[in-house]
């Protein structure tokens, strides 16, 4: 019994510990179907691809269809096989009415709150190499693709100091917010 236990304690599980929304949360595979002509109402695009695609014959799996604005329709699959498929016949079938858009995730935005003038005055290049230094988050990849900076704007109580909004990757996102603070300049600033 001891054995069996001591193999389940493998290193390679530690600090992967998933939730229970982790395991049951699906990525969701979706295509945006958007028609050239604009006037066109949400309820006729559903129509035409119901009149026009048959998910049986093509055996595909799709979980629900949403209206959207401009008369577009957000179409959620079962998987990315089944999205493939849809999207290849709709661009076939409906093409030269239809425009076929894979939505793109949006990265992850941060404030970092209570900066100081002086640093905020600065160019963006100098801040995320501040950031990116001062709190050793050095990676092997570039980081001007790991982070970059969106806005930066003072505070209007406090003329000293500002904000800075930031946008990095998911696992740049999860180093910092591990770290709660970081440094910039001659401070420690928050981040939420």
């Amino acid at each position: 019994m001891t054995t069996l236990f001591e193999s389940n304690k493998s290193t390679e599980n530690v600090g992967k510990i998933k939730t229970f929304s982790d395991v049951t949360k699906r990525k969701q595979e979706v295509i945006i179907l958007k028609p050239v002509n604009e006037n066109q109402r949400s309820e006729r695009t559903q129509q035409e691809i119901k009149m026009k695609i048959d998910p049986s014959k093509l055996a595909i799996g799709i979980e629900k269809i949403n209206n959207i604005g401009k008369g577009g329709v957000a179409i959620s699959c079962v998987n990315n096989n089944s999205k493939e498929k849809l999207k290849t016949t709709v661009e076939k079938e409906l093409g030269g009415n239809y425009e076929v858009i894979e939505p793109k995730l949006k990265k992850p935005q941060m404030i970092v709150t209570g900066v100081e003038l002086e640093v905020i005055n600065q160019d963006n290049e100098n801040i995320l190499k501040s950031i990116i230094e001062q709190n050793q988050l050095h990676t092997g990849e570039s980081m001007c693709s790991e982070i970059s900076i969106h806005r930066k704007f003072t505070n209007k109580n406090k003329k000293n100091y500002g904000n800075v909004i930031i946008n990095v990757e998911p696992e740049m996102y999860r180093k910092l917010m591990n770290l709660g603070k970081i440094n910039i300049g001659w401070k420690r600033c928050d981040i939420q």
